[in-house]
């Protein structure tokens, strides 16, 4: 299974996926801030990056992605957000980011973008 790094800053949205993930047996780490993710991500190097867009605090939005991009080449990362706009999506696409995650998702949908990413890293 997949070491799958989460960054979330709403404790109840990173709950779930650390439960849904560790459910499925991933090894999930878990930041509550960009910072912490970009941490995770340089010292763990994870297999793929789940990412919200809109956190509260820098290091934040595209400029969190480049930097967990930066750390963590070979990590797929998928972005979470609640409203991402076509200006942000273009972004993250340039940036190679083709996988998004929109709030509220369902648990199938988390689990076939995790699978699927998963079993292209095997």
């Amino acid at each position: 299974m997949a070491t799958v790094l989460v960054v979330e800053d709403d404790q109840d949205t990173q709950e779930f996926l650390e439960l849904v993930l560790k459910k499925d047996g991933h090894e999930v780490l878990s930041a509550l801030n960009g910072g912490e993710g970009i941490e995770l991500a340089e010292s763990r190097q994870p297999d793929i990056i789940l990412s919200d867009l809109m956190l509260p605090e820098p290091p934040a939005d595209v400029e969190l992605l480049r930097k967990l991009r930066e750390v963590a080449p070979e990590a797929p990362i998928v972005v979470i957000s609640g409203y991402p706009s076509a200006d942000r999506i273009k972004e993250c696409e340039e940036m190679g980011i083709t996988e998004f995650l929109t709030k509220p998702f369902e648990i199938p949908f988390v689990r076939k973008v995790v699978e699927n990413l998963t079993s292209g890293n095997e």
